[in-house]
């Protein structure tokens, strides 16, 4: 499989804006260790999470009606798409990583991953995987179950904080059937549909909260925003 694409800081912090205050981040140089453990990490968690769910064949339910379901561009996506990319088209792991919570041996062994730079899903990095993600994604604070936002403040936007979040988004503007409001139904209806198959097989089999949430432009903070600040 191809490496992920990395994020940068300017990326970062327009998910999580005070990552430097929150993390007691005191120079560039422990922000760039904090984003080679989370892009390392990201890159293990989407392949454990592509295997464990099945993640690429609902992908390819929706890239065989590409003439609907056109993919978004690079510049368009939001940073967990973007971190998805190399393997997926259109679902996306929407959970934070929270590098925080990693003890020393944890981080001692993503970096070894870095250093060797192979990032490949071996047995004991999906193991590594296994053992670390419930504490490292899942948001609990002082061990209670809380409704949070996982995009902007609307309802459909707020799920348990114990939940495993797929994202899921494709270019409405792109179909190649026309812009008619029955082709817009028509990929909403199939995309409604094929979403709440794999959420609700998923979470019979796995005991904790799994939710899958349909984005939009209207609804993601985009790469196109950190090329825009730069130029």
């Amino acid at each position: 499989m191809n490496k992920l694409n990395f994020i940068d800081e300017e990326f970062l912090v327009l998910e999580r804006p005070d990552i430097r205050q929150e993390c007691n981040i005191k120079s560039d140089e422990q922000m760039e260790k904090y984003l080679i453990f989370y892009n390392v990490y990201s890159n293990l968690l989407v392949q454990y999470m592509i295997k464990k769910y099945d993640l690429l064949e609902y992908d390819k339910r929706l890239e065989d009606r590409k003439e609907l379901f056109g993919e978004v561009s690079n510049e368009d996506k939001d940073m967990y798409q973007y971190l998805s990319n190399g393997y997926l088209k259109y679902f996306y792991i929407r959970n934070n990583i929270y590098v925080e919570r990693f003890n020393k041996k944890q981080l001692d062994y993503l970096w070894n991953i870095y250093k060797t730079d192979d990032y490949t899903l071996t047995y004991q990095n999906e193991k590594f995987v296994e053992d670390t993600y419930k504490d490292i994604i899942l948001e609990i604070p002082n061990g209670q179950v809380i409704n949070i936002s996982y995009g902007p403040d609307n309802g459909k936007f707020y799920k348990p904080s114990n939940s495993i979040i797929i994202g899921v988004r494709y270019n409405q503007f792109s179909n190649e059937l026309g812009d008619t409001f029955s082709n817009f139904s028509s990929a909403l209806g199939q995309i409604n549909l094929l979403t709440s198959i794999l959420e609700y097989g998923v979470e019979e089999k796995i005991g904790i909260p799994f939710n899958v949430i349909i984005y939009d432009e209207f609804s993601v903070h985009c790469k196109k925003k950190v090329s825009q600040k730069k130029s």
